[in-house]
């Protein structure tokens, strides 16, 4: 009996350490990207990485859910979502790790949660400049669907709306003068190839003017490129894949980037 317990008690120790030789980590969320730095969730926790690779570095350790990484543009600091005194607030941190310092105080929603389909409250989506997150929030929904698009100075202070109905992902311009955005917010929805009604679209949005680009599939993780006339978003179409296109500014025509075939990267 004795033997039977010291052999159980040797494979249990042995499982971790296998793992571990494997080199392999799974589960590796919301990544963002700033010069040769990586930003990631893992396990709750943020992580940081060189872009070539190598041993990643822990930032957090709290016991919250730490999601949402953006790098500022200067790459300085690390917005992200957190859930440190039980709501999800937004918070930052210098780059290199540090205290995180909160920035938002909303009320408690019933529907805030990772694995809800709407996703959780107060999304750091990324930045208008160095000195202003923008996130989104329920916090004045009524319909746990909807959620509006807000900038948070790093100084903390109250939060101000963006002047749209509603918002999902979106992406300012470098000069801060224009975003693109969807107005439906539903990376956490699993509705396979859904062309109906809260299809994604996207909006330019220049000094009070709003242009529209309509598709029959799902467009989302917007970016405006450094070259400030082109947005590349996360698109599915009629291939029903995901790959990544270019939209320029003011062309109705769109140009594919990456060409994927497979069950791989099927939604």
């Amino acid at each position: 009996m004795k033997r039977l317990l010291f052999s159980l008690l040797i494979l249990i120790l042995a499982i971790p350490a296998a793992v571990a030789l494997n080199g392999e980590a799974r589960l590796l969320r919301f990544p963002a990207l700033h010069g040769e730095q990586i930003v990631f969730t893992y396990a709750g926790d943020l992580y940081t990485v060189d872009r070539q690779g190598g041993v990643a570095r822990k930032l957090t350790s709290h016991p919250g859910y730490k999601m949402f990484a953006r790098f500022s543009p200067d790459g300085s600091r690390i917005a992200f979502t957190a859930q440190y005194d039980g709501n999800t607030e937004v918070y930052l941190m210098p780059a290199g790790g540090g205290v995180p310092e909160r920035l938002t105080f909303t009320a408690t929603l019933g529907r805030d949660d990772l694995s809800d389909r709407m996703g959780p409250n107060n999304i750091v989506m990324g930045w208008k400049d160095n000195e202003n997150i923008v996130f989104r929030s329920r916090k004045r929904s009524f319909n746990s669907f909807k959620g509006g698009l807000y900038t948070v100075g790093t100084g903390g202070g109250l939060p101000e709306q963006i002047p749209v109905p509603e918002g999902g992902w979106i992406s300012f311009s470098d000069d801060g003068s224009r975003f693109v955005y969807n107005r439906v917010f539903r990376e956490f929805r699993t509705w396979k190839y859904y062309g109906g009604g809260m299809a994604d679209d996207l909006w330019l949005h220049v000094n009070a003017d709003l242009g529209q680009a309509r598709n029959n599939g799902r467009l989302s993780l917007i970016h405006f490129t450094r070259r400030g006339e082109a947005i590349v978003p996360d698109l599915r179409i009629a291939r029903r894949y995901v790959d990544l296109w270019e939209k320029h500014v003011g062309e109705p025509s769109t140009i594919i980037l990456t060409v994927w075939s497979g069950a791989r990267n099927r939604r």
